[in-house]
């Protein structure tokens, strides 16, 4: 596995019933990875180097992560950052003013609720309904009620 450049991702989402994560390094490089070849704990948000090689076949061209493992080194900010906004609720999911999609389990998880002020951690997500790139909440990590006021 040496000969195989690391890139620095992020876990995205973790499967316990399958037994899987799934990481991210880029739009080009992301999959899955068993939890049991894992060496650590998988929570979401966390840092991981990962290993990848590139194949062709029938179904096209595709990428297979070799390993994963924790890191404490940072990943692009074009996979992961961090955000501070006001969210829109609509049917239980959130929105924010930076095009960040907050999924119905984290509303509902911090009672998140219209005009909030709400900080965490973003990834780049693809999104199949429209098939286009953008921004998904993993991690909520503060909010604030509807009537704080951000200060610079």
């Amino acid at each position: 596995l040496d000969i195989f450049s690391e890139v620095v991702g992020v876990i995205d989402n973790v499967n316990v019933n399958k037994g899987v994560l799934h990481c991210i390094a880029s739009r080009a490089a992301h999959g899955t990875v068993s939890l049991a070849d894992y060496a650590g704990e998988a929570s979401l948000g966390d840092r991981v180097a990962l290993k990848f090689i590139a194949y062709h076949s029938r179904k096209g061209p595709g990428i297979r992560v070799l390993s994963a493992t924790p890191t404490k080194s940072l990943p692009s900010t074009q996979i992961c950052k961090q955000f501070t906004n006001r969210v829109r609720v609509n049917r239980g999911m959130g929105f924010t003013n930076d095009n960040i999609f907050i999924p119905p389990d984290l509303v509902e998880a911090h009672t998140v609720e219209e005009d909030q002020e709400v900080s965490g951690t973003a990834v780049l997500n693809y999104n199949r309904k429209r098939k286009d790139w953008g921004w998904k909440a993993i991690v909520i990590s503060e909010n604030r009620s509807a009537d704080s006021r951000l200060t610079l």
